[in-house]
């Protein structure tokens, strides 16, 4: 059943999304092509000021917002419509967990970040390294690929990192929805409430505990790259993970409100 839940939800994108991003890449190209071209012909000239085409630039950042916007519309709508909307009655009545549910929205959405993420560093690529001369850039791949395995906790701090903040934001906005649905009017106002009011009162007591428990404190210096510091700030990633994933099934299965 945990299959078919997601299945429906990847099916619940419409194909507008997939050309959206599909956009992105091909206006990338455009311009890597425009740029390639206009350096050739007069390398001297700030190309920026004078010949690149503004009207392009304006369409590849128009694309990257509405990529970003969409991504996140779709993972606050298809949660929100899905259980606490008209769509909720049905969702509710489904032989499966509200762990279930939970996790095959949660599923969704971290691959729907996921593959804008990867659109974006697509697309980026293919605007800036073409600019390169090839041996330039294979020279630049060789250095990187010597210097990688002395940062490799540096690198699996950031990796780390990423899986926790994406999976932290997700839920997060997952358990903000599901406090502004308690309340009888205007949850949509008290979900944005509840959820900067979250962030702010977590961000305060995790300042506190770093500086005054941890001695991460403002005035001493701080390896990033630390086993410690990694330690530390996964445990923090990882608590709000369980805050959040829990404290929305809570509210799911014991203080479901339905409109």
């Amino acid at each position: 059943m945990f299959g078919k839940l997601l299945k429906y939800e990847f099916k619940s994108v419409g194909k507008w999304y997939f050309g959206l991003n599909a956009g992105i890449v091909a206006i990338a190209a455009i311009l890597s092509f425009v740029i390639k071209i206009l350096v050739k012909k007069n390398p001297d000239i700030s190309l920026f000021s004078k010949f690149l085409p503004f009207s392009l630039i304006l369409i590849f950042g128009a694309l990257i917002a509405g990529s970003l916007l969409a991504t996140l519309l779709i993972i606050i709508n298809r949660f929100n419509k899905n259980i606490y909307g008209r769509e909720g009655y049905l969702t509710m009545t489904l032989p499966v967990s509200e762990h279930k549910l939970i996790l095959a929205k949660l599923v969704s959405s971290v691959t729907y970040s996921f593959f804008n993420l990867l659109v974006l560093a697509v697309a980026f690529a293919i605007l800036i390294l073409p600019q390169f001369d090839k041996s330039d850039l294979l020279k630049g791949i060789n250095e990187i690929l010597k210097v990688a395995p002395q940062h490799m906790n540096l690198i699996a701090f950031i990796c780390v990192t990423i899986v926790l903040s994406t999976l932290s934001s997700i839920l997060a906005i997952y358990f903000a929805i599901s406090i502004g649905q308690l309340f009888a009017n205007r949850r949509g106002l008290k979900a944005f409430m509840a959820y900067f009011c979250i962030q702010i009162t977590l961000s305060i007591i995790f300042t506190y505990i770093n500086t005054n428990l941890l001695g991460f404190g403002f005035d001493r210096e701080i390896d990033y790259t630390s086993n410690y510091y990694f330690l530390i700030s996964s445990l923090e990633g990882l608590f709000q993970i369980i805050l959040y994933y829990f404290g929305t099934h809570f509210i799911m299965k014991s203080k479901l409100n339905l409109q």
